[in-house]
């Protein structure tokens, strides 16, 4: 009698155990798949902001872009960066932790279309493919 009560208790821990890891990598899947969206919207719309801004100097001449108001906005779980030259930019945008805060890197430029890959934590390119929110 003990000892079955003592295999029911392992078998009954052993299920505990099973769905609180399930629940968990469910947990973290969302987490990574609400980065990524975050980090693609941001993306977009600081790109955006960012070709008004530089679209708007060259049209009144002015010889100087003022880099506060480029300021690389913020994303959770993810590290922003901006590549300038001249009036052409590139923004990069790559999981802080791969695999843990996300997993897709992105890139938008001029064109202002988000390219996204699984690039292991490395920067993506324009030769990636555009990221489709429908599709996550």
């Amino acid at each position: 009698m003990n000892l079955s009560l003592i295999i029911l208790a392992v078998i009954a821990g052993a299920a505990i155990a099973f769905i609180i890891t399930q629940q968990l990598r469910q947990l973290r899947e969302k987490r990574i798949l609400g980065n990524e969206f975050n980090a693609a919207m941001v993306l977009g719309k600081y790109a955006r902001r960012l070709k008004n801004h530089l679209e708007e100097s060259r049209k009144q001449g002015y010889a100087k872009i003022d880099f506060q108001k480029l300021s690389v906005p913020n994303s959770p779980g993810y590290k922003l960066s901006l590549e300038l030259s001249g009036y052409v930019f590139k923004v990069h945008g790559i999981p802080r932790v791969h695999k843990k805060t996300g997993r897709l890197s992105f890139y938008i430029d001029n064109s202002l279309t988000v390219k996204a890959g699984d690039r292991g934590g490395q920067y993506a390119s324009e030769s990636d493919n555009e990221f489709a929110i429908a599709a996550r």
